[in-house]
């Protein structure tokens, strides 16, 4: 029997896509003995062979599906076997440009508020310090916001 769970319809679907393991932070990710991240926010350990990502629920589902797409955004574009090296504040930027276009696609709000600083937009404040000699890599941000849209645009999120 298959039950409309966040789990089955969300996260499976998104972990087969993108060869992860997606952990709520709780009992499972201590039992493999992942950092659990800091209440705001999610990590990806993107050297692994399967990539797991471990995430804190956020202050609600919208955010935390923000969240979701920003960790993909860094296993995808920053994990093992990426050459790009440009810095921490390119790779959040990336990432989080992902997860504000996915949110577009699927027609759901974004917030940039949420991840520095409640009174800080999050790509404004990376924008103001990112590399002057790198930019973005917008092409290959739009296909994986355009992957995770593909495998999450019958659901009714």
């Amino acid at each position: 029997m298959y039950r409309k769970t966040f789990k089955n319809l969300i996260i499976n679907p998104l972990n087969k896509e993108f060869n992860t393991i997606i952990y709520f932070n709780g009992k499972l990710a201590q039992s493999k003995n992942l950092y659990l991240p800091a209440s705001t926010s999610g990590i990806a350990y993107i050297n692994r062979k399967n990539k797991p990502i471990v995430i804190s629920w956020q202050r609600n589902y919208h955010d935390s599906l923000q969240t979701i797409f920003h960790e993909i955004g860094h296993i995808t574009l920053h994990g093992k076997g990426s050459n790009f090296k440009s810095g921490r504040i390119m790779e959040e930027l990336e990432a989080e440009m992902v997860a504000k276009i996915t949110c577009e696609l699927l027609n759901l709000s974004y917030n940039p508020f949420f991840k520095v600083d409640r009174e800080i937009n999050f790509i404004e404040n990376y924008t103001k310090f990112k590399p002057k000699k790198v930019e973005p890599r917008i092409e290959l941000i739009n296909k994986i916001a355009e992957r995770i849209y593909n495998v999450l645009k019958d659901i009714k999120i």
